[in-house]
């Protein structure tokens, strides 16, 4: 299959954003390469894999991602303006301080559906480990200045499978209204109570809300979501015809080509209820 369908754009961020290993610019281009084969996509790739990413504080990270962030955030400035949909596959969370002030800008009253084992909310003075992906969603909702916008209202994100945060970060979640729903029975009614009522949503998938034996991800928190618990939840959300686009990231590709194969193939099935929801015209 070729072309795209009307409308949909794959975004797929392959160059290191805050990176310390190497799998997940892998991993974003082996999902990118399964959606693009099963729904008729032509991946956008921007930035160029680095095959020795390097540990390093938010500051010197950020300095070092700006120009594929900047680079980014334009490309989706200029899509979103003329009424694309789109879905960002990026290999870490960190791609994610470009991209959501630029769908807030384009979908006014937007609501985050932020699935991930972590909270991502830590600002420069709370940070324990001063890294660069766990500060994605304070600078988009303001709480400090990344320099690639903000404009995401807290109190319409919605943190879905969190089960790792920090003491610090906790405070700054409750402070700011965010929604949490934790794993456990009855997911998917949970979560629908707790969207905002109405307006747009985001939904933004790290892979690593899922349970370690199920994906592979840099970060194996104990106490995760099932695959097929997952996908209820994006296809739940799919229903509700609100879903105006989709990020992933944190697929920390293995090196065995057919295993990463497998784990991307699932990944797409996953995904599926809601690329095509924003694939149907």
């Amino acid at each position: 299959m070729s072309g795209n369908a009307p409308g949909l754009r794959l975004i797929l961020v392959q160059g290191p954003v805050s990176d310390r290993t190497p799998g997940a610019m892998r991993g974003a281009a082996a999902l990118a390469r399964a959606l693009a084969e099963r729904h008729g996509l032509t991946p956008e790739a921007f930035g160029e894999p680095d095959a020795a990413p390097r540990r390093e504080p938010w500051e010197p990270a950020l300095r070092r991602a700006r120009p594929l962030l900047e680079a980014v955030s334009e490309r989706l400035a200029r899509g979103l303006g003329a009424g694309e949909r789109t879905i960002v596959i990026a290999g870490r969370c960190a791609n994610s301080i470009a991209t959501l002030p630029r769908f807030a800008a384009a979908h006014r009253g937007l609501g985050v559906v932020w699935f991930d084992a972590h909270g991502d909310f830590h600002t420069p003075e709370s940070t324990p480990t001063g890294y660069l992906g766990g500060m994605v969603l304070s600078a988009a909702a303001g709480l400090w200045d990344s320099g690639l916008g903000s404009g995401l209202d807290p109190r319409r994100l919605v943190m879905v499978g969190a089960r790792d945060l920090d003491p610090t970060e906790v405070p700054l979640i409750e402070a700011h209204g965010v929604r949490r729903v934790p794993p456990g029975p009855d997911l998917v009614a949970r979560l629908g109570r707790a969207l905002p009522g109405e307006g747009p949503l985001l939904v933004h998938v790290d892979w690593d809300v899922l349970d370690p034996a199920a994906f592979p991800a840099e970060y194996k928190v104990p106490g995760g979501l099932q695959p097929a618990e997952l996908r209820a939840c994006l296809a739940a959300l799919a229903d509700t015809g609100r879903v105006v686009g989709l990020e992933a990231a944190e697929f920390d590709a293995p090196l065995d080509p057919h295993a990463t194969a497998i784990a991307a193939a699932i990944g797409a099935e996953v995904l599926r209820p809601v690329v095509e929801r924003l694939a149907a015209p």
